[in-house]
């Protein structure tokens, strides 16, 4: 895993320039650097998508064990810091906008 690189000047992103782009919402982001549009590559919105939802599907079965819900809680809110922790790492970019599908 590494931070994303523009693909117009080359240059590297850091974590936090990366993670105040992906606060944005917004499918096109701008470079720091070069100032020209980006956007996330197909594969960079699947990882994403994937590692934010996967450890969610674990939540009916800690709710099918009786596990009490403050326990649940924390394993929430644990899973939402880790993922915004990594997600800079998984994003890639792209000079053109791709489809999802």
């Amino acid at each position: 895993m590494s931070l994303p690189t523009c693909q117009n000047c080359n240059n590297q992103w850091t974590w936090k320039m990366t993670f105040l782009q992906l606060l944005r919402f917004k499918r096109e982001l701008t470079c720091p650097y070069c100032g020209k549009a980006q956007y996330q590559s197909k594969d960079s919105l699947w990882k994403m998508n994937f590692t934010g939802i996967g450890p969610y599907i674990l939540l009916p079965i800690l709710f099918g064990l009786s596990i009490p819900l403050p326990v649940i809680i924390s394993y929430s809110v644990i899973i939402i810091l880790l993922f915004f922790l990594i997600s800079p790492y998984l994003m890639g970019l792209s000079n053109e906008e791709e489809p999802i599908f």
